[in-house]
C-alpha cells in the first residue's frame, strides 16, 4: 500500500505542481487562506484508493493525512471540508486533466470533423452506498449513486456531470 500511495503522489507531482493546485483551489474558493491542508493532500484523499472513500471513518481519512502529507486535522475539521467547495476544485482538477489530454485528442478530431458535426463520448461509474443513505439514495437493490460524465469531442465542451 505504501508504494501505491508513494507512486500516486508521485504522479500527481508530475501533472500538477503544488503552486497549481493551490491556484485551482483558490480560484473556486476551496482554499482561502493557508491551512495545514493542502490541496495536493485533499485530492489525493479523494482521488486515490479502491473507491471506499465513502466507507471509511473519518477518523480513519485524518489517520491518512496525518501518515501521507503530515496534516494533523481533527474529525470534524475534515468533515467541514466537504462542502460545494471542495467539488468545484474537484472538478477544476479534472477539466484540467482533460485539458491536457486536448492536444493529444486534436489531431484525432480533425479527421472527424469532414464527416460529423458532433462526437458525444458518455461515461458514467456506479457505487454502493453505507446503508444509513438508504432512504436518500434508493436504488433498485440497495442505496446507490452514479457520476455519469458527457463530454463532446469536437467542440472540447463538457455537456453533463
Amino acid at each position: 500500500m505504501a508504494k501505491k500511495m508513494k507512486a500516486w503522489i508521485k504522479t500527481i507531482r508530475q501533472l500538477f505542481s503544488s503552486e497549481e493546485l493551490t491556484r485551482l483551489a483558490r480560484k473556486v474558493g476551496f482554499i482561502q487562506r493557508q491551512r495545514s491542508l493542502t490541496a495536493e493532500a485533499f485530492l489525493t484523499l479523494c482521488a486515490w484508493g479502491d473507491g471506499s472513500l465513502a466507507c471509511q471513518s473519518l477518523q480513519r481519512l485524518c489517520a491518512d493525512l496525518a501518515l501521507w502529507h503530515d496534516c494533523s486535522l481533527s474529525n470534524e475539521g475534515l468533515n467541514q471540508r466537504f462542502t460545494p467547495r471542495a467539488v468545484a476544485f474537484l472538478k477544476e482538477v479534472f477539466f484540467t486533466l482533460l485539458m491536457h489530454q486536448r492536444p493529444a485528442l486534436s489531431s484525432i478530431t480533425e479527421t472527424y470533423r469532414a464527416c460529423f458535426t458532433r462526437l458525444r463520448i458518455l461515461d458514467s461509474t456506479s457505487f454502493l452506498l453505507p446503508a444509513d443513505y438508504g432512504e436518500d439514495y434508493q436504488g433498485s437493490v440497495s442505496s446507490g449513486a452514479k457520476i455519469q460524465f458527457e463530454y463532446e469531442l469536437l467542440s472540447g465542451t463538457c455537456l453533463q456531470l
